[in-house]
């Protein structure tokens, strides 16, 4: 224990604002702390005493009240705290009023959607896109400058289409009415959607044609039919062009059941009209009925002459909520990997996002009663990130292991007054040398799932669990980043340095342990007295002949108005020394 340095000091005045015409209430007692793992990353515990002047209806933390608290020395303020006013306690005994504040954290943790937003799946090219998106529900945004990533939703998908691209054969299609010659052509112009051939189809008569362009054999059930679950969502796409003028068309999903019997009437997409310059795509979804097993997929085009041509390619059928673009096992691209799933261009094809890039499209999706703080903070977390609003209101969105703010806290014994040193490997929140996050979640299509990040070594593990979709590699590398590492807290009460801010340099000389350097990642100061607990993160020895134990210090020159800087070796230094 380190004893009170003998000096006389002035207790300060604290005080604090909570509206335009009530200033200068006097904080008797409590305090105020910014914690750079906390969330909020300011509170504040103040008392006010109960007087004639006091307005009680001043103090209703269900209004959104604000209030302004102000640190100073004695003489004028030099620290100022922009809170919001969290709860209000009334002691009619003692004639006090105690006051919870916090930074605009806890604004994102107080709202929550009422409805299913999806708004910020727009914005999935930017991280900061979709924090800022979040933000402007409660009136804020980011401050200029914040790191940025592209956190596109990507994920394994199959397209369930046997023969999507026609490149061998015309297999999986049939003729329905006024429809003959499908089959399998090169198209020079317009280029095909994949590969060199499309399925080419020809009106018989004038009127209305359809065929099955890919999934049922009709009289042979099962061949080359797609497989589907009743309850499940599906969606379908293909690409059609008019040889000829363009036509009105739609595209449709029969169900059949086992022996092929249609299952209810077929469900049809938006009739639109297609061109004969360039392919038209048409999209629908559709829920696949009880009794169904399998799906035949079809296209209708309206108002043909008899002889005229249709084009059809890049045929997706697949169970999903959304549409995505077309894909085969024959693609390649920056962000997936493609294969056929047995033969090629006769087999269903899956995409797998590369290594460490998956990222489930559920996590867009802002579910009725999830608070803010909880929607955002799998996206930073993942993206080794930190969201946090300073006593000022400025939303910052840092790598906390690069962040830095100029300034140095030194603690010594000489303006010590309380000190605590410990070394221990069994908090896994102070040691670690390994971390998992696991993933638990329901995926887009409603099958549970479960996926870990981890990183470092087995040694000592810290293992974190969250219930929400897999936001993709990066979480467990970031949480690693922030332990302590080498198991040794500080815990110390020093002189109030109101200037001092979390992100700064920390220097804490305690008896008989070695010179500690790191980060200071916590401040709380007392109003009851002039002293501040300073708390530090990633704490290493610093050798007691090294340069870096040599400290700066400033020093008013009063003939040049300027601050003059020296330094001088912490205990146990020599100057020159390595």
């Amino acid at each position: 224990m380190v004893t009170r340095p003998p000096t006389i000091v002035v207790k300060p005045n604290h005080r604090l604002d909570a509206l335009p015409d009530v200033v200068g209430a006097k904080i008797t007692a409590g305090s105020v702390t910014l914690d750079s793992g906390g969330i909020p990353y300011g509170t504040a515990l103040v008392t006010v005493p109960l007087d004639d002047g006091t307005r009680l209806d001043d103090f209703d933390p269900r209004l959104g009240q604000r209030v302004t608290l102000y640190g100073d020395d004695g003489v004028h303020p030099v620290r100022t705290f922009d809170l919001g006013l969290r709860d209000r306690t009334v002691d009619y005994r003692t004639k006090t009023v105690d006051l919870t504040l916090a930074t605009d954290e806890a604004m994102l943790t107080d709202y929550a959607s009422l409805v299913v937003d999806t708004g910020a799946r727009s914005h999935q090219t930017s991280l900061v896109g979709v924090v800022n998106y979040v933000l402007a529900k409660i009136g804020a945004s980011l401050e200029p400058g914040a790191p940025d990533s592209d956190v596109t939703a990507r994920w394994e998908l199959t397209n369930l289409v046997l023969n999507p691209s026609y490149e061998v054969d015309a297999v999986g299609a049939a003729t329905l009415v006024n429809s003959s010659g499908l089959i399998s052509t090169p198209l020079v112009s317009p280029a095909p959607i994949r590969g060199t051939k499309t399925l080419r189809a020809t009106s018989t008569a004038a009127g209305n044609s359809s065929w099955f362009v890919a999934g049922y054999d009709v009289g042979s059930a099962g061949v080359k039919a797609l497989r589907v679950q009743p309850g499940l969502r599906y969606q379908y796409s293909l690409h059609l062009l008019s040889a000829t003028t363009g036509r009105s068309a739609f595209p449709f999903i029969s169900w059949r059941d086992a022996n092929g019997v249609q299952v209810g009437p077929n469900i049809s997409g938006t009739p639109i009209t297609d061109s004969n310059t360039h392919f038209t795509t048409y999209e629908m979804s559709a829920v696949a009925p009880r009794g169904a097993e399998y799906a035949g997929l079809g296209i209708q085009v309206n108002g043909n002459t008899a002889g005229q041509f249709h084009y059809v390619d890049g045929v997706m059928f697949y169970e999903a909520d959304e549409l995505v673009e077309y894909f085969d096992g024959d693609q390649g691209d920056d962000f997936y990997t493609y294969s056929w799933d047995g033969t090629t261009h006769a087999s269903s094809s899956t995409r797998v996002p590369l290594e460490g890039t998956e990222r489930d499209p559920t996590l867009f999706t802002w579910n009725p009663g999830v608070t803010a703080w909880d929607f955002l903070e799998p996206f930073t977390s993942a993206a080794g990130l930190r969201l946090f609003c300073d006593e000022r209101r400025d939303w910052r969105l840092i790598t906390p292991e690069e962040y830095e703010v100029p300034g140095l806290v030194n603690v010594t014994p000489t303006n010590a007054s309380e000190g605590k040193d410990s070394i221990s490997r069994e908090d896994a929140e102070v040691f670690a040398t390994g971390v998992v996050v696991q993933y638990d979640w329901t995926d887009y299509v409603g099958i549970p799932r479960v996926a870990w990040d981890s990183a470092g070594t087995p040694e000592k593990v810290f293992l974190v669990r969250y219930a929400r979709a897999y936001p993709g590699a990066g979480a467990a590398a970031a949480i690693l980043k922030r332990r302590n590492g080498t198991g040794r807290t500080q815990d110390v009460e020093a002189i109030a340095q109101w200037d001092a801010t979390p992100g700064m340099d920390s220097r804490v000389s305690l008896p008989d342990a070695p010179l500690q350097g790191g980060k200071v990642t916590l401040l709380r100061w007392d109003f009851e007295f002039p002293v501040m607990r300073v708390g530090s993160a990633g704490l290493t020895d610093i050798p007691a002949n090294s340069w870096n134990s040599v400290l700066p210090t400033l020093a008013w020159n009063a003939a040049l108005g300027t601050w003059n800087t020296f330094t001088t070796p912490a205990k146990g230094a020599a100057h020159g020394s390595e």
